[in-house]
């Protein structure tokens, strides 16, 4: 569409068509901008100073519609680069998610895991008491 700005002055019906087609009335100021871009007329004007006029505000539509285009471009080129981001982010969540169980099997993993903490922690306090009774030391056998 640039280009066809840059040369004819005005988007080619088929190029309007693509746009038209591809972005619909979705960003109505792109497609209104590049429909104001009129195709020269065959007949030249009469009047000289309506003619200057003419030319000035279709260089300042063309103009518009060229700063548009490239704001587009950078807000599409930004929108592809997020979407490339997220799309890696769900990529790594994907992989990692076989790593962790569902909820249910993870409360069972975190039960059990307190089980064998709490077994852990008695059999270290029996084997302390053990140790002390064998030193000649006495430890109350509620002593935990």
């Amino acid at each position: 569409m640039k280009q066809d700005i840059h040369n004819q002055g005005y988007v080619s019906e088929e190029n309007m068509r693509l746009l038209i087609a591809s972005m619909g009335l979705c960003d109505h100021s792109l497609v209104e901008a590049c429909l104001s871009l009129d195709p020269p007329k065959s007949a030249p004007p009469q009047d000289g100073a309506l003619e200057l006029k003419s030319d000035t505000n279709s260089m300042a539509q063309r103009e518009s519609a060229l700063r548009l285009i490239d704001l587009r471009s950078e807000m599409l080129s930004w929108l592809q680069q997020r979407a490339e981001l997220n799309q890696a982010l769900q990529l790594e969540a994907e992989i990692r998610s076989p790593a962790l169980a569902d909820a249910p099997a993870m409360s069972l993993v975190l039960r059990c895991e307190a089980h064998w903490s709490r077994r852990l922690d008695r059999a270290m306090d029996r084997l302390e008491r053990r140790s002390g009774s064998v030193k000649g030391r006495t430890c109350p056998r509620d002593a935990r």
